[in-house]
């Protein structure tokens, strides 16, 4: 597993998207201060994010060409996700691209493509029904590590 600070250039991600996802997820605080992420919880971020992952792979896109768009089609294309749900994949995107920049002192230099797919208005992610079952890891490949984890 890298050291997410020593990877200082975007292509660190590229190359590495889940190894630097990891590192990453492994410095995140919990909500109670002074204490670490809960298991449970790194496990649905690292089953997001492999999905997302995925996705962008399986469209032949690196992280540091991923755009609103992207992040958008990635959104709609989840099957059985509820609104909020693909909300919580849309916030954790956003976050990675918060510490993509951080790590490699790209600040401000182009937006988060995950914040500018919340404020898009056409959007068809966000019309989905909310308050359906979160049966979405038994669907996927990642059910095995959910369980291992």
């Amino acid at each position: 597993m890298i050291d997410i600070f020593s990877a200082k250039q975007e292509k660190d991600w590229n190359c590495m998207p889940i190894q630097s996802f990891e590192a990453w997820l492994a410095m995140q605080p919990g909500r109670n201060p002074g204490r670490p992420l809960r298991a449970s919880t790194a496990k649905v971020y690292l089953a997001q994010w492999r999905s997302f992952i995925r996705y962008i792979e399986a469209h032949q896109i690196f992280l540091n060409t991923v755009t609103p768009n992207t992040i958008n089609a990635f959104l709609s294309s989840l099957d059985y996700e509820n609104r909020d749900q693909r909300a919580r994949y849309r916030k954790l995107i956003e976050r990675v691209f918060i510490a993509i920049r951080a790590c490699t002192q790209q600040q401000q230099v182009n937006i988060n493509p995950a914040v500018a797919a919340l404020c898009d208005r056409h959007a068809t992610w966000n019309k989905i029904h909310g308050n359906r079952d979160t049966i979405f890891f038994y669907h996927r490949t990642d059910i095995e590590l959910l369980i291992s984890y």
